[in-house]
Parts: structure tokens; C-alpha cells; sequence
């Protein structure tokens, strides 16, 4: 019996025959017999909660029974609900009438209690209630190692009973016997980790054959003679040879040895000692060649470190082979790729493909050649590495950097023009290969993943390593190859790598503008995320989910933050990203609510975190730089926009759009409307010249320049440039800006209709007191055009009702774009 969680699979199938010895069978019924009546109260209870709505309980001590699990080690075990810390827990209990028999089983169980082992199911109560002694152990969801028997390999299964014999090994260090070993009680939780259950506790001085399963007892118990920690070892070893054979396969030669002195009939026949048994299993001949060709490497080196061709050579006791690097890469990149991406890029015409061609091909080399130095580097340096875990998180890291330099490769070869951009994007942010020479990067996960799921647990990261790619990159396809590997970890039940698939699909999501979708996997990615003891995913995921949620719900938002941030505060640098992108969302929430100061303070921490950070993940965040720009006096404005193009055509060059975009930002906040329209003029020419589709960007500058060259008495340049936006209508642009751009038209060309088309625009914005600042802008616009239009005694009255509105907008954002509308409306009319 093991009291594991409801959807354990091993419940869902029978784990043993009936006894065969009838009396033995007459004491185990009579055992089942004494609790039955607390099992049928319970089944009354529940019967009445359904029938008739009756909040019928049934206690225990101070713990509510849910539903029985099963009987067994004398007693049965229940979900139960602890009421004073609101968690579900497995209860067993144990009905004695005897006195001195409630006293030894309550004397266990406080041993068993006080037991800390990671193998041993934790007791976290154990108590009296009446004729019944019970104990409060964790509820393990997993799979019992019957379960576990019916799909994994020799292999995996006998390093699952290792787990379990450290455990009883532990217990009868602590003077404890488990008297009824078998499969189903010992379970493999989804953390990875075999916990031992169900230890039969006092059945009587010496504790007979009443507590044990007749397959696996050993002879003395089966005989009534005092159950000791020998018989635990028969136990053990029969229960192992029946689960790597039960399919009908050999037993291995190796284990043949070992097994039989373990289940000799005389217990002084036996190994001395459990531990001693366990050492034995040790001898797997393939495991110790393995380790023989680390070289007695650290066990992370098995997994990931031989994936990367971390081996010795020949046998010898020379330094590790460190000379594969050419080959893991191969699949990822060769020269001959290169050229073809040079090509591929390059041929899509125009200056900007034309140039990014090879640039593209210099930048994946050099990318390659710092992770083939990075590959002999770790190699080198494992054998002196200490610490397993540092190890494999180095290899991980470059499994990953590896992973996504082959992603960005395929997208090159794949990419369409008018999304090179973005493809350069994904470029730019590959990992820095020289984070796996520190401890790893943040590639490894909280916890390894369970036996025998490694391979299926790497098949999932190296598509998250892609949909990563895929989002830097805006691909389409991003969202569903994150779903995809969602549904592939939340089959695999391995929870740190469904936290991260999660978080992987609400980026993709809010990466391509589907921000209601996005929650969801966010939200579920940050209550996981804490679940599994994984912070840094779960800080980065809620302070995604932040900007995710409408403005209907910042302000809640912004009150639940305050945990958040404490974790962030704990994190140190490994929570930079997720703790920028908090303080920077966290600024936009402030700053919509028309709070500047708080916007201020928020953006000013999210940049200080920005700056320390000389990975890819600066360019998110260089936002963050305009963001505070915006609050900021004119000097220091200046001086962050400055400081954020410098960033970004450093990284990205000088023609890339975001680049292009960052400096167009700039431009608009000059003050001068003169400057700014010398500013932003060749700007939005060389935006439209190098990246035509860009529609949205080149609509809004066009549409400002135009307003500008208004406002400046320039009608030609005006003419001009809200043509360019009336030319790009399209569903991905901003309507407001195309219809007023098509009402300036109509009014500089002196269309009778062009008034009307103006209050057509008003009529749509419908301005009211809720209305957020930055939609009082078109109105403003309208209005100032509607005046362009207006008999001259009419006019003034129009640009008052744009004062009025811009005067508003300027209690929230006072900066140049809204002043120069501001002088535009103050100024004499023509």
C-alpha cells in the first residue's frame, strides 16, 4: 500500500496476489478487520456529503479524512486535511485496543519521526485518538516502484532500489525495521527522488508475520520469529529481482551473485548489513566502465558532461579528450552553413539584406569559435571541478548556447525579407558562450529530473531552447511550438521544466502581441515556479504577467507586487533580468495611473539593474532608458536617450529598426520644433528606405514630421510626409494617424469635405474625463486641423478646445511632444 496522491498511477492497478498460508491470511484480515469501522464512517460521512448535502467529518486527531488510499503495515492510510496548516497529508492509523501496543506503535512513530533522511517518507505528526495511534506523512505523488518496473530499463530500476535500500539503511541505523518492503512502498516522486513508505509499525513484541506481504517475506517472518533488519534485506532483494525480470527479461549475471545471498534462507547466511547489499549493486559493470572512462569524474559528467565528448581517451591516464568540439557543433554550424547564410541573407535584396549577409556569417563564426574555446575550456577543467552540480550546469549551458546557435542558423535560411530584422535580433541575443565558464549560467534546472526521464526532459529544453530563437525573432510559429513543448512537460509531470516551458510560451505570446493569451501560462509558470523552490523563473514570469494584464487590473497588480519584490530583493544578480523587468512594468503601471514621481523611482531601479547587466537581455530592456526619459528634466533626458542609441547600434547596428526606432524616440523629445524636424527627417527617410515594412513605425514618425511641418508653416514637407502614412494604410497601423493624415490632406489641398473628416475623427475618439492622456493627442490634432479648415472667427475657438485637452495631457506627460502641440495652438492664426 502507498499513500501516494490520487492521480499516482501505481494506485490504478492491483499490486499483489492474495496470501497463499491461511492462517497468515485469517491474522491479516483480522488486522484489516479492527479499523474497518473508522474506514466505514468515513465512507458514511462522504455518502452523506453527496446525497445530502451534509457537511459530515470524520476526524483523527485534529486531521479531516478525505478518502482511503489502503491498507497495509497494520494499518490503513487516508488524504487527509490538516486543518491548522491547510495541506493535504497521507494518514495512517493504527487501531489497537491494547494499551501497551498503542504505546510501542506511538513509540515508533515518534522514531520513525524523528528520522531525516531524503529517502524516507517524512512523519510530520504523530498522536493518539482514542483506540488509534496515527502518523502524518507527506503525500507523495509519484510512481510506486512497481509502476516504475513496467517502463524503465535495468538500469534505472536498480539505481531506484539504491535510493530506496539508503533508506532503509537509515531506518535501521535509527533501531526501526520495516517489516513489509515491497514495490508499492517505495515510491518515485516526480522530483526525482524514491521516498520509502508504509514502514509496519508494533504489531507485537518482535513485530511477527502479521505486517508483511507473503511474496517478499523471509522465511523467519513468514515463520512468526522476530521481524529484524535481515529480513528487510530479503525483502528488498526479492521485490528487485521481480521487478527487473517481471517482463520476462534475464536477470543480469552481475546481480545474480548478490541477490541470491540476500535471499538465503538462513538470515546469518545474508549479507551483514543492507549497506553491504547496496555496495554490491554498486558493481554494474557498464556503470563502472563508464566511470572509468571519466576517470571517477563527478556523476553530472554521466549525463550531459558525456553528451559533450567529455571522455578520456584509449583508457589511459592522460587528460580528458577535449578535442570534440568540431564535432558536437557540426550539427549546429560548419563554415559551409555559414556561406550558405551569407548567401541566403544576401540575396533577398536590398541595402540592409545586402549588408546583413555577411555580417551575419562573421558574427556565427565568431559565435562558434567562442563556444568551441568554451567546450575545451569545461573539458579541461572538469577533472579538477569539485562540485558535480557545477559541471552539468557548464555542460547545460553549452548544450543551450549550442541549441539556439543552430536555431539562429535555420532561421537565417528561412527568414523573409521583410523579417530580417528581427532575425538579427535573435543574432544579437545568443548567449554569451563565457557565462558557461562561471557556474553554468542559468541553464541548470532546480532539481535533475526523475530517473529515466532525462532524455525526454532534454528533448523539451532543447525546444525551448528554439522557441527562445523563434520569440527573439517575432517568429509566428513561436507561441505554438511553446504550447507544444508545455503539453510535452506537463505529460512528463517534471515541474521545474513545465515552470520554464510556461514562461517560454507567455514571452512568446506577449512577443507577438497576444497579451490576453499570455496570462494564463504566466500566471500558472509563477505559482509553479515558487512551488519548485525556482525563484529566478518565477520573478521573471510574474513580472511579465504585470504588463500582460489590461489596465483594468495594474492596480491590483501593483498592491499583490510587494512579495515579489522581497524575493527579487533575495535573489541578488541571479534575479537582475526578472527584477528590472518588474521595477520597469511596475513604472508603466504608475505612470498610466498618472503618478510620475512613483514611475520615476520604479524606472530609475529598473535602470540601475539595466546597466549591470552585459548580456543579451539589455536589449529588452533598453525601454527603460526612454521610459525614464520621460519623466526626466531635459538634460537628463537627453543624456539617456543618448546613452541607449549608443547601446543599441552597438549591439544591433546602426540601420537595425530598433536601432533606427530608438533614435527616432530621441528625436521626438527635442524640444525645438525646428531641430526636431532636422533630427527625425532622415530618420524616417532611412527607416522607410532600409525596412518598408515597418509599416506602424514609419506611419508614426511620418505622422509627427507631417504635424511638425505644420506647425512650422511648412505645408510641402507636410504634403509629403502624411502621404507616405495615408500610403501605408493596413491593419497593423495606427487608424487615428491615418484618418488625420488624410484630413490634413483634404485640408492643405482645400476639399470643402476636409472639416467634416476631422469631426468624423472626434466623434470616433470620444474624448470624456476617463480618457488617458495620450488619446487626448489626436483629439488635440483634430481640433488643430479643424481650425485649419474653420472661416477665421471660428478658428480660435477650435484651438482653445486643443488647449483645454493638451493642458490636460500635460498633467501627466508635460514633455515636448505635448509642448509643441501646446505652442501650435497658442500661436497667432494664419
Amino acid at each position: 500500500m502507498t499513500p501516494n496522491a490520487p492521480d499516482a498511477p501505481d494506485r490504478t492497478e492491483p499490486s499483489e496476489e492474495g496470501p497463499d498460508d491461511p492462517a497468515l491470511a485469517a491474522r491479516l484480515i483480522g488486522a484489516r478487520l479492527e479499523v474497518e469501522p473508522l474506514t466505514l464512517a468515513l465512507m458514511k460521512a462522504n455518502a452523506a456529503r453527496v446525497l445530502f448535502a451534509r457537511a459530515a467529518e470524520v476526524r483523527v486527531g485534529r486531521y479531516l479524512l478525505q478518502r482511503e488510499l489502503g491498507a497495509g503495515g497494520g494499518g490503513t492510510v487516508f488524504v487527509a486535511r490538516d486543518p491548522e496548516l491547510d495541506r493535504e497529508v497521507a494518514l495512517k492509523v493504527i487501531s489497537a485496543g491494547d494499551a501497551s501496543r498503542r504505546g510501542r506503535a506511538l513509540a515508533e512513530g515518534q522514531a520513525l519521526a524523528r528520522l531525516a533522511h531524503p529517502n524516507v517518507v517524512p512523519v510530520f505528526d504523530v498522536g493518539e485518538d482514542g483506540h488509534h495511534v496515527y502518523l502524518a506523512m507527506e503525500l507523495v505523488t509519484g510512481e510506486s516502484l512497481r509502476v516504475l518496473a513496467g517502463h524503465a530499463s535495468a538500469r534505472v530500476l536498480i539505481a531506484a532500489y539504491r535510493q530506496a535500500g539508503a533508506g532503509l539503511v537509515a531506518a535501521h541505523a535509527a533501531g526501526l525495521v520495516h517489516r513489509d518492503f515491497k514495490p508499492d512502498n517505495a515510491v518515485l516522486g516526480r522530483d526525482g527522488r524514491v521516498r520509502v513508505v508504509d514502514f509496519g509499525l508494533a504489531a507485537a513484541d518482535g513485530a511477527t508475520a502479521s505486517g508483511g506481504t507473503p511474496r517478499y517475506m523471509a522465511p523467519e517472518q513468514r515463520a512468526g520469529a522476530v521481524a529484524t533488519a535481515a529480513a528487510d534485506q530479503f525483502a528488498f532483494a526479492a521485490a528487485l529481482r521481480e521487478g527487473v525480470t517481471h517482463r520476462g527479461a534475464p536477470l543480469p549475471r552481475w546481480l545474480e551473485r548478490p541477490l541470491r545471498r540476500a535471499q538465503a534462507d538462513a538470515a546469518r547466511d545474508r549479507f551483514p548489513t543492507l549497506a553491504a547489499l547496496l555496495r554490491e549493486l554498486e558493481r554494474d559493470p557498464a556503470t563502472r566502465w563508464r566511470r572509468r572512462a571519466l576517470v571517477a569524474a563527478p556523476i553530472g559528467l554521466i549525463g550531459l558532461g558525456a553528451a559533450l565528448g567529455w571522455t578520456r581517451a584509449g583508457g589511459t591516464a592522460a587528460a580528458p579528450r577535449c578535442d570534440q568540439a568540431p564535432a558536437q557543433l557540426a550539427a549546429a554550424w560548419t563554415e559551409a552553413r555559414g556561406r550558405e547564410v551569407r548567401t541566403r541573407v544576401a540575396g533577398l535584396g536590398g541595402p540592409y539584406a545586402t549588408a546583413l549577409g555577411p555580417a551575419a556569417e562573421r558574427q556565427l563564426s565568431a559565435y562558434a569559435e567562442s563556444w568551441r574555446r568554451g567546450h575545451h575550456a569545461a573539458c579541461e577543467a572538469a577533472p579538477a571541478t569539485p562540485s558535480a552540480r557545477v559541471i552539468d550546469r557548464r555542460a547545460a549551458c553549452l548544450v543551450s548556447a549550442r541549441n539556439q546557435l543552430g536555431a539562429v542558423v535555420d532561421l537565417m535560411l528561412t527568414v523573409a525579407a521583410e523579417q530580417l530584422g528581427d532575425a538579427a535580433r535573435a543574432l544579437a541575443e545568443l548567449p554569451p558562450v563565457e557565462r558557461c565558464a562561471l557556474d553554468g549560467g542559468d541553464a541548470g534546472l532546480v532539481t535533475a529530473p526523475p530517473l529515466g526521464l532525462e532524455p525526454a526532459v532534454a528533448e523539451v529544453a532543447s525546444q525551448l531552447d528554439r522557441v527562445r530563437v523563434r520569440t527573439a525573432a517575432a517568429a509566428a510559429d513561436a507561441p505554438a511550438l511553446a504550447a507544444r513543448a508545455v503539453a510535452q512537460a506537463r505529460q512528463l509531470g517534471y515541474r521545474p521544466l513545465l515552470a520554464r516551458a510556461l514562461l517560454a510560451e507567455g514571452r512568446a505570446r506577449f512577443a507577438l502581441d497576444q497579451r490576453a493569451a499570455a496570462v494564463a501560462p504566466l500566471e500558472e509558470a509563477t505559482d509553479l515556479a515558487l512551488v519548485v523552490g525556482d525563484d529566478v523563473t518565477a520573478l521573471e514570469a510574474y513580472a511579465r504577467e504585470v504588463l500582460a494584464r489590461p489596465v483594468s487590473e495594474h492596480e491590483a497588480l501593483r498592491a499583490g507586487a510587494r512579495p515579489m519584490l522581497g524575493l527579487a530583493a533575495r535573489l541578488g544578480p541571479a534575479g537582475r533580468l526578472g527584477t528590472a523587468l518588474l521595477h520597469n512594468h511596475l513604472g508603466v503601471v504608475e505612470f498610466s495611473a498618472g503618478r510620475r514621481e512613483a514611475a520615476r523611482v520604479a524606472w530609475s531601479t529598473a535602470l540601475a539593474l539595466a546597466r549591470q547587466l552585459d548580456g543579451p537581455d539589455v536589449l529588452e530592456l533598453a525601454w527603460v532608458w526612454s521610459n525614464l526619459a520621460r519623466v526626466s528634466d531635459d538634460a537628463t533626458r537627453a543624456a539617456l536617450l543618448a546613452e541607449v542609441v549608443a547601446l543599441t547600434k552597438g549591439r544591433l547596428g546602426a540601420d537595425h529598426p530598433q536601432t533606427l526606432y530608438l533614435a527616432i524616440d530621441a528625436a521626438f523629445w527635442t524640444g525645438e520644433v525646428g531641430a526636431t524636424r532636422a533630427a527625425m527627417a532622415p530618420l524616417c527617410d532611412r527607416l522607410a528606405e532600409l525596412h518598408p515594412t515597418r509599416a506602424a513605425t514609419i506611419v508614426e514618425c511620418s505622422y509627427e514630421l507631417g504635424v511638425l511641418d505644420l506647425a512650422d508653416g511648412d505645408p510641402d514637407a507636410a504634403s509629403r510626409h502624411l502621404a507616405r502614412v495615408v500610403g501605408l494604410a493596413q491593419a497593423d497601423v495606427d487608424a487615428d494617424s491615418v484618418r488625420l493624415a488624410a484630413a490634413f490632406l483634404a485640408a492643405l489641398d482645400g476639399q470643402p469635405g476636409a472639416a467634416d473628416l476631422f469631426r468624423a475623427v472626434l466623434r470616433g475618439l470620444a474624448v470624456t474625463d476617463a480618457t488617458p492622456w495620450f488619446q487626448l493627442l489626436p483629439a488635440a490634432d483634430a481640433e488643430l486641423g479643424l481650425a485649419m479648415t474653420l472661416p477665421h472667427a471660428e478658428r480660435a475657438a477650435a484651438r482653445a478646445r486643443a488647449h483645454a485637452l493638451l493642458v490636460r495631457a500635460a498633467a501627466v506627460s508635460p514633455g515636448p511632444v505635448v509642448q509643441r502641440r501646446l505652442a501650435w495652438a497658442d500661436a497667432p492664426a494664419r
